[in-house]
């Protein structure tokens, strides 16, 4: 070993002492060989175990298309969800983008694993965000980086082409225009035929998806949080429902009159209750909001968990309530932050409105002015 180079206390990374540079070291049929890595120590390593399976070869016993993992990463996903790392709600999803991309993506079920190249994927990010939304298309980009980490680790390819493919799959920017969103809400009749749709349908198909609706609606959760929340969590006597499982920390809001009578007449229909039971037992309404938004919504933005939500707080907003109680109402920790971001042009209509009733300076008494130089002596007269 030339003297110049020392080894360092990771296997086959050497560094040289003049320079400062590391350099992977790895003896391949009897000839020693090196690879600079630059003088971070920490890159150098994440650079080293590519550079060692490109150079020693990587074992591909193994050949497919991403869509061959599909079962696989459904299996990955069940497994997340079992342990906790996920929720239900979020392999749903999950699911649905997969579903998505097969749709859209010619090249998920045929070209080999080995062979994608970036382009493949700056294809795909194009072609699946001309038909859907930001978001979505972030969460398409999600599922295929995690089905890639799973080709890396059955050995489909290798930890340096997995860089390469990763590196420039970057995720669509994502911007929200809230004014718009908020004035794209049913309004108080359209929301009336969408209720009836919603129950109609998931009556008719022995589902108590309505019940899901209705919570929503009264309570502004999320979907993670109404699908979690318990018996045990309603205090009646205090008049408050706790969300447990929210998605900063754990908050409460009150029972609010129709909360309250909803709760009480789920609560009769199932008098044997566990306080451990759910009180939903539908976990999704995705499918039947897609169709009700489909028939009743034509050519406006898809109907989902989360406009029910943004129905709460708008309703909230509307019947004056200041932002901190509402953020509170949402769950939010940032005193209206949030709220005002999203509502602020709410709040702003609704002080316009507000504005033409207020007056800060009292009327006042008119005022009796005596006729100045009245001649001594002589009196008014008498009108």
């Amino acid at each position: 070993m030339p003297s110049d180079f020392k080894r360092t206390d990771i296997p086959n990374l050497d560094k040289h002492e003049v320079y400062g540079t590391y350099y992977g070291r790895v003896k391949l049929r009897g000839k020693l060989i090196r690879e600079s890595f630059g003088d971070n120590k920490r890159v150098a390593m994440e650079r080293l175990t590519g550079w060692l399976i490109n150079l020693r070869g990587a074992k591909r016993v193994k050949t497919g298309t991403l869509n061959s993992l599909t079962e696989r990463y459904l299996v990955w996903l069940s497994n997340a969800e079992s342990s906790g790392d996920i929720n239900e709600e979020t392999t749903l999803y999950k699911r649905e983008c997969l579903k998505a991309i097969r749709n859209i993506w010619p090249e998920f079920s045929t070209c080999a694993i080995c062979k994608l190249t970036p382009v493949h994927l700056a294809n795909f990010r194009h072609a699946f965000r001309a038909k859907y939304a930001a978001s979505r298309t972030n969460g398409a980009i999600t599922v295929i980086r995690e089905i890639l980490q799973l080709a890396k680790t059955d050995n489909y390819i290798a930890i340096s082409q997995l860089e390469e493919l990763t590196d420039d799959f970057s995720y669509t920017k994502v911007k929200y225009d809230y004014q718009r969103l908020t004035m794209d809400l049913p309004s108080p009749a359209e929301l009336t035929k969408i209720r009836y749709e919603v129950q109609s349908r998931c009556a008719a198909k022995f589902s108590d998806g309505g019940d899901l609706f209705d919570f929503l609606m009264l309570s502004g959760s999320r979907i993670e949080a109404a699908i979690s929340v318990a018996w045990r969590d309603v205090d009646w006597e205090r008049n408050t429902l706790y969300f447990e499982n929210a998605k900063i920390k754990p908050y409460s809001i009150p029972l609010f009159p129709e909360l309250r009578e909803f709760l009480l007449k789920l609560k009769a229909n199932r008098p044997k209750a566990k306080p451990e039971d759910k009180i939903l037992t539908t976990k999704s309404l995705h499918t039947v909001l897609a169709s009700v938004s489909a028939d009743l919504r034509p050519g406006k933005p898809k109907l989902t968990h989360h406009t029910l939500r943004h129905l709460f707080a708008t309703r909230c907003i509307e019947a004056g309530k200041d932002l901190i109680t509402v953020a509170g109402w949402l769950g939010h920790h940032d005193n209206g932050r949030t709220v005002m971001l999203v509502y602020g042009h709410l709040r702003k209509a609704h002080s316009q409105a507000e504005a033409k009733n207020m007056t800060f300076i009292p009327p006042a008494d008119p005022v009796k002015v005596e006729p100045e130089n009245k001649p001594p002596g002589k009196e008014e007269e008498k009108t």
